[in-house]
């Protein structure tokens, strides 16, 4: 389990080329556009689509979990890693968020992003 965070960690580090674009009005005018025109104008405002998947995983440690393996534990009864992401119109990725445990709500680990705040 421990090999596995200091692997994410390791990524989130030097991985530098997801980047949502909150402070760019003219590119979230141009995401916007091609989400317009895909949609027949059916979702106005949108520049990003979203979704949540869990990663499964054997049962951590206490140790590795800072004493509460409840928080990976899914309600459909398995342990496992959650990863909430956005991406533009293409499928490229806006945003990654692994901020939250796989036993959270989809709307919690929005509320947890950095998109939230924007």
């Amino acid at each position: 389990m421990t090999y596995v965070w200091q692997c994410v960690e390791a990524i989130d580090a030097v991985l530098d080329n997801i980047h949502f674009p909150l402070g760019d009005e003219a590119k979230l005018r141009e995401l916007e556009a091609v989400f317009n025109e895909l949609s027949k104008w059916r979702l106005p405002g949108t520049v990003a689509a979203g979704d949540g998947v869990v990663f499964r995983m054997q049962r951590p440690t206490k140790e590795a979990t800072d004493g509460d393996v409840s928080f990976f534990l899914t309600r459909k009864g398995y342990y496992a890693y959650a990863m909430q992401g956005f991406v533009d119109s293409k499928c490229r990725f806006l945003n990654i968020s692994m901020r939250i445990a796989s036993s959270s709500h989809d709307s919690t680990a929005y509320l947890v992003s950095d998109l939230s705040e924007a």
